[in-house]
C-alpha cells in the first residue's frame, strides 16, 4: 500500500518536530483550514447534534458541505481507505464519513463513559459514524459492548490491540531525566533525583489531568497507605489535562502531602516510570490503558482498577485487578508490600506480531 497521513496544521503549529517520527515514504496531506460554513448550513448542523435527527433539508446541507470540504483538502486524489484513527473530533468523523470508499474508525477508549462524564462527544453523531463506517476498531474487547450500546450494530465491530513499541520504551528509559521549559512540577529536578536514588518506595501514575484517571481517590489511598509506611511516595505524571492545578490543592490537604509529588508536561517519563515501585491505574475507565504496557515492559508491577479496558488485557496476561474504588487501590498498595503483585512479563513482540496481522487483514 501507498500511505498518507492526513492532520490538523492546528494541531502542531507548537510543536511541529512531531512530524519527525512519521516514515519518510509515507505521504502528508496537512489539513491546513477549519469548516467553511453558511448560516443555513450551520443551523442544519445545529439541529442534528442536538436532536440526532436528519429531515431532508439537513441530511442534504451536510452532505453538501462535508463532501465541499473533503474536495477542499485531497483534491480529486483517488485513495481506496481512509482511517479515522484518533477516533475523536467531530469535524473529521463527519469528513471521513463522506469518502466514497472503504471507512474505518478506531474507538481508543469507552465513548458511553466519555459522553457522561465528561461530555465531550456527541452520542448522535457517533450513533451515525459507528452503523455507516465499514470498520469500527476497539482496541480492547472490554469496550466492545460500549461501541455497542452507541451504534446498536454489532458486525462492524473489530477488537485490535494498540502495537506497543516497547524497544523505543526502553531507549527512552535510558536517557537522563530532564524538566521542560514547560513542565510544572510540586519538586525540583534535584529533589526528584534524590529520591528516585535512594531507598523509598515509589507508586506511579502516568496520566493526564482529568477525571476519568482516578487521581483523587488513589490520593486519598496512598494518604491511609502512607500513616503506617512513611518511606513510600506517590509520583504522579501527567502531559495535560485541565485539572492540575486542583490535584496540587487536593494532595496539600492530605497528611502525606510531603509525599506526594506532582508533575506536569514532561516529554519523557520513562526514565522516572523505570526507577519506580509500583505502577497504578486508578482510571474510572479506560480504552486500554498504553502506559500499562510501558510500565511491564520497564518491569515494573502494575495492579489496576477493574474496569473497562484494562481488565481484558490484565485478565489475559495474570496482571493484578483490585475492586474500583479507593479501597481497592488501598488494598492494592499492600498486595505489592506482600509480594502478590508480579510482573508480567508480556511477550510485546507476539502481541505485536499478531495485532499488525490484524490490521493487515483489515486493509
Amino acid at each position: 500500500f501507498n500511505y498518507y497521513i492526513a492532520f490538523r496544521r492546528s494541531s502542531l503549529m507548537e510543536e511541529p518536530k512531531r512530524l519527525d517520527v512519521l516514515p519518510e515514504a509515507y505521504g502528508i496531506f496537512p489539513m491546513a483550514s477549519d469548516l467553511n460554513i453558511d448560516i443555513g448550513t450551520l443551523a442544519a448542523q445545529i439541529y442534528f447534534l442536538q436532536f440526532g435527527r436528519k429531515p431532508g433539508w439537513v441530511k442534504k446541507r451536510l452532505d453538501h458541505c462535508y463532501c465541499r470540504e473533503w474536495k477542499k483538502h485531497f483534491g480529486c486524489v483517488s485513495f481506496r481507505h481512509v482511517i479515522h484513527y484518533n477516533g475523536y473530533e467531530n469535524y473529521i468523523i463527519a469528513l471521513f464519513q463522506r469518502f466514497q470508499g472503504i471507512r474505518t474508525i478506531w474507538v481508543h477508549n469507552d465513548m458511553q463513559q466519555e459522553i457522561e462524564k465528561k461530555g465531550n462527544q456527541n452520542k448522535y453523531l457517533l450513533r451515525e459514524a459507528y452503523q455507516n463506517f465499514d470498520n469500527v476498531v476497539a482496541v480492547s474487547r472490554d469496550i466492545v459492548e460500549s461501541v455497542y450500546g452507541i451504534s446498536r450494530r454489532k458486525d462492524n465491530i473489530r477488537v485490535i490491540g494498540n502495537i506497543h513499541n516497547y524497544k523505543e520504551i526502553l531507549r527512552k528509559a535510558e536517557e537522563e531525566i530532564v524538566f521542560e521549559t514547560d513542565t510544572s512540577a510540586t519538586i525540583s529536578l534535584d529533589g526528584l533525583k534524590h529520591i528516585l536514588n535512594g531507598k523509598n518506595k515509589i507508586f506511579i501514575n502516568i496520566g493526564r489531568f482529568s477525571i476519568e484517571k482516578g487521581h483523587f481517590r488513589l490520593i486519598d489511598a496512598f494518604n491511609r497507605y502512607w500513616e503506617a509506611e512513611k518511606n513510600t511516595y506517590l509520583l504522579i505524571i501527567g502531559g495535560m489535562g485541565k485539572l492540575y492545578g486542583q490535584t496540587v490543592t487536593y494532595a496539600q490537604k492530605t497528611n502525606a502531602v510531603s509525599n506526594i509529588i506532582l508533575i506536569k508536561s514532561l516529554k519523557n517519563p520513562m526514565p522516572i516510570l523505570k526507577r519506580c515501585s509500583l505502577f497504578i491505574l486508578s482510571s474510572l475507565y479506560e480504552g486500554l490503558g498504553l502506559v500499562i504496557l510501558e510500565a511491564d515492559t520497564l518491569q515494573i508491577p502494575v495492579v489496576s482498577c477493574d474496569v473497562n479496558g484494562p481488565r481484558g488485557f490484565m485478565e489475559e496476561h495474570g496482571g493484578m485487578l483490585v475492586e474500583d474504588s479507593e479501597e481497592g487501590i488501598y488494598q492494592g498498595m499492600y498486595a505489592w508490600k506482600e509480594g502478590r503483585v508480579s510482573i508480567m512479563n508480556v511477550d510485546y513482540e507476539k502481541l505485536n506480531t499478531a495485532n499488525i496481522r490484524k490490521i493487515e487483514e483489515l486493509m
